[in-house]
């Protein structure tokens, strides 16, 4: 998928025919955690650490309960 109407247009599929979306929380979970490095990088002049997946997912898991998941 390369095109933003493809994503809109996989996303109202999986919607209408109940499947899962093409991008899933988690992954605007890690734009927004990119997205924020960015900008703390830019602001205090210093990389910025972003958590490899396995620990990332860790963080994730823990910030939400199983209710959550399972409505996603």
């Amino acid at each position: 998928m390369n095109t933003v109407e493809e994503l809109l247009k996989a996303f109202l599929s999986a919607i209408l025919n109940d499947e899962d979306p093409p991008i899933t929380v988690v992954d605007g979970l890690h734009s927004l955690e990119i997205a924020e490095a960015c900008y703390h990088s830019s602001s205090s002049g210093s990389a910025i650490e972003l958590l490899d997946e396995d620990e990332d997912e860790e963080v994730y898991d823990d910030d939400f309960d199983d209710a959550y998941w399972d409505a996603c």
